[in-house]
């Protein structure tokens, strides 16, 4: 991490020998949004995925910026400008750095709430932050192209297209052909032309996946377009041989076929190991039963299934669902399924399978639609195989009609008055 330099009783500009003061800021002249002046001009360390402890340092007010992007956290931006102006006095927000450095943070950023070159002193604090401590300044190389992009665009009106504005992370051969040693899986990145139409940034494949660049952007492309009225998509164009050039000037020097196709038009997504969605559920059915336990899982193709009775392996149960048939009590206990691919291995938890034996099934059972006495054979126990009994019964399901409200309907006959069943002995 970083060490802060021993404090200073000032900060001076490394440039001159001299401590900055409101005149560094455009001459102590009046400050266009003074509500800024309450706000507090530095802020955090807050935790960032990419830099670590980031200090951050605001130089502008309020979303005053040279842009108004939608996918913007803080909300349309209510001063576009780009007009330079002296937001802030950069000997008092040093003073706020100074003050703050105890916090150990690994990087210093001018960020903010707007766009932090729109302020005139900025080049004063980065000097005084590089002469106070050695925690890197982040918006160095923003600025950097930030100068370079006002000498050739502050002729035009906001809004007119000049050219690129920022290196891109492109779709590219390069993410997978013509490697640079070392550097196994590139992001591949592109943009910034002279008005020569020569790039600044020529198709660079020489930074890893995680590398972390202010000047990298991300610029999602709708996958859906038309080809002469015809939808397609971006991915089938650049495989096309014919198509591929309507969004590729790439050729075999960048890795392609000798037809321009780009054959693997994405970036490959982290590994992903398996991860149990929905596991087996648990179950009772009765003796003779075929219960079916489904799991579902995620995770990179192809997906292998092993299920388990008991930790043991079931002979030819590889599928996303366990089918059992006529399952008898020894069948009954605890399934698992064992979910593997190439960059991991999971384990269901384990679903329980009971097979209820304890529920006495019916002696007798009728529909007494009619005389069913046919279908009976009645034993007292002497075990010779010889019916004992014989029985008849029949039931009368006539009713009476009545009528309610206009509606006649027919009222069956109670229980109670059907004829008993008549047994003869044999």
């Amino acid at each position: 991490m970083p060490e802060p330099r021993e404090p200073q009783t000032d900060v001076v500009d490394p440039g001159s020998g001299r401590v900055p003061d409101a005149s560094d800021a455009g001459g102590g002249r009046d400050r266009p949004h003074s509500g800024h002046d309450a706000a507090p001009l530095v802020y955090g360390p807050v935790p960032s995925r990419r830099l670590g402890r980031s200090l951050g340092v605001d130089l502008v007010p309020f979303k005053t910026c040279t842009h108004d992007c939608v996918y913007c956290q803080l909300g349309p931006t209510t001063d576009r400008t780009t007009t330079r102006r002296p937001w802030v006095e950069p000997a008092h927000v040093l003073r706020e750095i100074r003050s703050r450095l105890d916090t150990r943070p690994d990087v210093i950023t001018l960020a903010g709430s707007g766009e932090p070159t729109l302020c005139t002193g900025l080049d004063l604090v980065i000097d005084g932050i590089k002469a106070m401590t050695t925690v890197p300044v982040f918006a160095e190389h923003n600025y950097m192209v930030y100068t370079q992009r006002c000498a050739s665009t502050n002729s035009f009106p906001l809004g007119a297209l000049v050219s690129g504005n920022k290196k891109d992370v492109v779709i590219s051969s390069k993410i997978y052909a013509k490697l640079q040693p070392g550097v196994p899986k590139p992001v591949v990145i592109y943009g910034w032309h002279k008005l020569d139409g020569s790039p600044i940034q020529p198709l660079y494949n020489g930074h890893e996946e995680s590398y972390a660049d202010y000047s990298h952007g991300i610029r999602l492309v709708q996958n859906v377009m038309l080809v002469d009225g015809i939808p397609t998509t971006v991915s089938s164009v650049l495989t096309n041989p014919s198509l591929a050039a309507l969004l590729s000037d790439e050729g075999p020097a960048e890795g392609t076929t000798s037809t321009g196709v780009i054959q693997v038009p994405r970036y490959s997504p982290a590994p992903r190991a398996p991860v149990i969605m929905a596991p087996p559920r648990a179950q009772t059915v009765l003796p003779g039963a075929s219960p079916v336990f489904r799991l579902l899982a995620a995770g990179d193709a192809p997906l292998r299934y092993s299920w388990r009775f008991y930790g043991a392996p079931l002979p030819g149960a590889t599928q996303a669902t366990l089918a059992l048939s006529n399952v008898q009590a020894a069948q009954a206990g605890f399934y698992a399924v064992v979910v593997s691919n190439l960059s991991g291995v999971v384990t269901s938890r384990p679903a329980r399978l009971r097979v209820n034996t304890n529920v006495h099934p019916a002696l007798f059972a009728d529909s007494l639609d009619g005389n069913t006495s046919a279908h009976w054979d009645l034993y007292w126990g002497a075990g010779n195989g010889v019916a004992d009994y014989t029985a008849n019964w029949a039931a009368d399901y006539g009713g009476t009609a009545y009528t309610f409200n206009g509606f006649t309907n027919i009222l069956p006959v109670s229980y109670t008055h059907l004829p008993l069943p008549t047994i003869y002995s044999v």
